[in-house]
């Protein structure tokens, strides 16, 4: 497939424009057409993963180039990669609650004042 854009051909390869589901079951077509009316075109991920795009807000242009690495094959994670991320998110969570359990409560007495006489007279009868 082609994608002409202002006289320039952009190719894509199948391996590029067609997505397949994470168990690879799915054969998914990753481009959408819009009405021919528009006078606009829109580079969804399907063409940005594989053509880099430049911004000139000032002279109000778009400027595109072949990525220097495209996505020619869908990146698959080791069952030890998945593992690490889990396990990096459960931390940071922990992290996070730990953290704002210790924002409210610092100041605060861990014990009342009340409470600490109450306990510091029954040690003493204890003794």
């Amino acid at each position: 497939m082609t994608i002409v854009l202002d006289g320039t051909d952009y190719p894509l390869s199948p391996k590029q424009y067609l997505l397949s589901d994470v168990a690879g079951y799915a054969c998914v077509f990753g481009v959408a057409s819009i009405p021919v009316n528009l006078n606009y075109t829109i580079l969804g991920a399907t063409f940005l993963r594989n053509y880099y795009a430049s911004l000139n807000y000032v002279s109000s242009t778009v400027s595109l180039a072949v990525s220097k690495h495209p996505n020619t094959e869908e990146a698959k994670l080791t069952f030890w990669e998945i593992t690490g991320i889990v396990l990096g998110a459960i931390v940071f969570i922990g992290i996070v609650i730990y953290g704002v359990f210790w924002f409210k409560n610092r100041g605060k007495p861990t014990v009342e004042e009340d409470e600490f006489e109450d306990i510091k007279k029954r040690i003493e009868a204890e003794s």
